[in-house]
Parts: structure tokens; C-alpha cells; sequence
């Protein structure tokens, strides 16, 4: 089976709503990108946006913080295909101009993170952050088969910002018209 790494559209996002973020509520910002299940979430958290910088919604929402933000159209393709390793966090979004509240987006966090980075096939960099953390920048991924399973999302543990799918979620993602998706093959070994 075919993977691919998801990403946003940024090619085609001319007029496309982009959502920002303010008061973070003691919610850990990275925690999302940790496969981490929240039994808690502050419901203050709103993300807000500017009519004036971009009024077209995707289905998948840029966000400063790079999260996985999406619309219930995305969310019930998911769910039509069966994925299950997703908890949907409800968000509010603000319009600065008039205060008014979008509804129908979520946070969709994967809580699957997996040791499918296959390094000796991938192009990469390492970085030292301090002597007890090292970062990766991956420019071209490769993932290991037998880690992957049956799973159609998920995050690796060594490059965790990044989403990875299966040829089916892609191909549900574009038979549904779903917006703001890009994808990229990457290598399976």
C-alpha cells in the first residue's frame, strides 16, 4: 500500500481563512503532536481569524501552530473509513471584525505516534538542541512496513510534527472534495 505524508495546501491558498491563536489556557502547544490523549481541555482556547486577510474556509485550517484543524466534513469522511485512533477536540474560532463565532472545526488529534522512520532510507539532518535533545529535519521520508500495520493516520516519533496517510484516506480526501490537502508519496521499505 501507498503513504504519503499530508500536508496543507499552501499552493492554492490565496483568500484562504488562517487562524491564530492567542491565549493558550495551559494547553501544551506540542502536546497535540505527541499522539497524546487529552482528558482535559480548557474550552476558552479560540483560535480567531481575519475576514480581511482571507475568507475562504478549507476543510483543512492553517493555524499558527501547525495544528491538524478540520471541518466536520473532513471528520465524518474519517470516520466513514473507519479511523479510530483520532480523538476530535470541538474548537471556536473568532472573527477579530465582529466577534462573531465560527462553529464545525475540530482539533483532530492522532493519538497514534509510531517508530516507522526508517533513517537509512530517509534524507535527513540531525540538530543538537542541548545535550540531552537532538531534532530531526526530514526533507525526504521513508517508513518502515511492519510498523505501519494496518494504520491509515498516524505520526512518527522521530518527526512528530508530520502526518502521514494511506492511499485510501487520500483517495476518500479527494473523492469528498475535502479543501486544503496536499499530499506527497513517501518511500515504504
Amino acid at each position: 500500500m501507498k503513504y504519503y505524508k499530508l500536508m496543507y495546501d499552501y499552493e492554492n491558498s490565496e483568500g484562504n481563512v488562517v487562524c491564530t491563536s492567542d491565549e493558550m489556557y495551559g494547553i501544551d502547544r506540542y502536546g497535540i503532536e505527541q499522539g497524546r490523549y487529552y482528558d482535559k481541555w480548557d474550552d476558552r482556547f479560540t483560535f480567531s481569524f481575519d475576514p480581511e486577510q482571507g475568507e475562504r474556509w478549507t476543510d483543512y485550517l492553517s493555524t499558527d501552530l501547525g495544528w491538524f484543524v478540520i471541518s466536520t466534513k473532513f471528520k465524518e469522511t474519517l470516520d466513514r473509513i473507519g479511523i479510530t485512533n483520532i480523538q476530535y477536540i470541538p474548537i471556536r474560532i473568532k472573527n477579530v471584525i465582529d466577534d462573531s463565532m465560527v462553529e464545525g472545526y475540530s482539533v483532530a488529534n492522532i493519538c497514534s505516534l509510531i517508530d516507522a522512520l526508517d533513517l537509512e532510507h530517509s534524507d535527513y539532518s540531525e540538530f543538537e538542541l542541548d545535550e540531552n535533545e537532538k531534532v530531526l529535519s526530514v526533507r525526504k521520508y521513508a517508513l518502515k512496513q511492519n510498523a505501519i500495520k494496518e494504520l491509515q493516520i498516524f505520526r512518527v516519533e522521530k518527526s512528530q510534527m508530520a502526518i502521514f496517510v494511506s492511499e485510501k484516506v487520500k483517495e476518500e480526501v479527494e473523492r469528498n472534495n475535502i479543501t486544503g490537502c496536499d499530499f506527497l508519496e513517501v518511500k515504504v521499505v
